[in-house]
């Protein structure tokens, strides 16, 4: 059986995007509270956030890899070399909920066992 959560962060960011979108609409149908729900918006908007602090991370990483390289193995010397910029902002909470992709298999868990749950509404919300 096919699972519905890709698995490449980027897909499943967009899964994550996706799903609270649509569930913002109608969570208290399932049951949620308006607090519950924030909590679900916080711990999806961190994923998002980390996800692309981790991304700004690697393209620095190439940046400065690929600096030291030409500082190392350039042949024609004296030739100035502007230094990569420190540019990265980390701007994440001191403290955040973890195991993301357990907790939203958790929310979806509560969803199919709701009465009011359809089929359709699990094609709606991407989760069948």
């Amino acid at each position: 059986m096919k699972d519905y959560i890709p698995r490449k962060d980027s897909e499943f960011m967009e899964w994550i995007e996706n799903f609270v979108e649509k569930l913002e609409k109608q969570y208290s149908v399932f049951g949620f509270t308006e607090s519950e729900f924030s909590e679900m918006k916080e711990i999806a908007e961190n994923f998002k956030k980390t996800l692309k602090i981790n991304i700004s991370f690697k393209n620095k990483a190439k940046e400065i890899t690929d600096f030291k390289n030409r500082l190392r193995n350039q042949k024609r010397y004296k030739i100035p070399l502007a230094v990569p910029r420190n540019d990265l902002k980390i701007n994440l909470k001191k403290f955040v909920i973890s195991g993301v992709e357990r907790r939203f298999r958790l929310y979806i868990k509560r969803i199919k066992s709701h009465p009011n749950y359809t089929d359709a509404l699990g094609q709606y919300l991407k989760i069948i």
